[in-house]
Formats: C-alpha cells, structure tokens, sequence
C-alpha cells in the first residue's frame, strides 16, 4: 500500500498600469490531490482524487450594463470585459485504475483498465457566450472516460 497526500496554496497576480493587479489566467489559489495504490498477487488498484479552485476567466461586464457593442463593420458583437475577472467554479474529480502484470517468456507486461472522472463531475473548462452576449453557459470538461490498455516490455 503506498500513496501520497497534496496541498498547495498558490496565488499568481498581473501587475497593470496604475498599480492595479489581477489574477492571472491560470492561477488556481488551491490544489489538492490525493493517490493511493495497493499491489496484491501481481494485481494493482490505485485511485487519484483532485480538488482546486477554479481558474480565473474574463467577465463580459460593463458598468452602465452594456455587456457588448454591436461592431457594424462585422456585423457582430464585441464583448467588453472591462477588466473584471471572475472564476469558474470549483473542479473535483475522481480516476481509478486496475492493473494486471503477467510474464510471457521473456515479455513482461500488464493490462490496465483506467476510468477517469469516474461519478461524472460536471467540471466547467470555461463559458460559451450567445451570439450578443448576454447569456453564458459552461463549457463542460470530459465525462466518464475509461480506457483499457496493454504494455510490453521485451527483456
């Protein structure tokens, strides 16, 4: 049985002009992981579970509640951000992973099953905006992903 535990408390800034500061793009202030395996009779069971605040993205804000301007040259909308950031909400996700060492003469190897977000986490990767702007909705991350896979090695 082995495994690890992991916390990190992060917080990356960008310095603009007139001494205001923003968070950066792909600061995440809190990162949590935690993995566990167990090896019994050439079998292995592992688990990674993550947890992090999540990423800064761009506001469409506007302080007289205009959220676009309508640009007549491209026939289309701009969106004005007007500084502000805002995050996404918080990511959680759950992977699992089975795996099976055997032997083949001089080929040693395994097969692995890998499910990752196994209960299907909702994790928003960003925003989609409609067309003018004035509704957004989640872009969502992966849902249940397993993957079963084989490796070989000749010694």
């Amino acid at each position: 049985l082995f495994g690890w535990l992991s916390y990190t408390l992060s917080r990356s800034e960008r310095f603009l002009e007139g001494d205001r500061k923003i968070v950066f793009a792909f600061d995440q202030t809190h990162v949590l992981n935690l993995a566990i395996s167990y090896a019994v009779s050439g079998w292995t069971f592992g688990a990674r579970f993550q947890l992090a605040t999540g990423r800064p993205v761009g506001d469409i804000y506007d302080p007289n509640g205009e959220h676009t301007v309508f640009d007549a040259d491209d026939d289309d909308f701009d969106p004005n951000s007007g500084g502000r950031r805002t995050r996404l909400p918080t990511y959680h996700q759950l992977d699992v992973r089975i795996d099976r060492e055997w032997r083949l003469g001089p080929i040693k190897g395994s097969v692995f099953l890998d499910v990752i977000n196994v209960y299907s986490a909702q994790n928003s990767e960003g925003y989609q905006y409609s067309y003018d702007f004035t509704q957004r909705g989640k872009t969502p991350g992966l849902p249940i992903l397993p993957t079963i896979g084989v490796r070989g090695v000749y010694e």
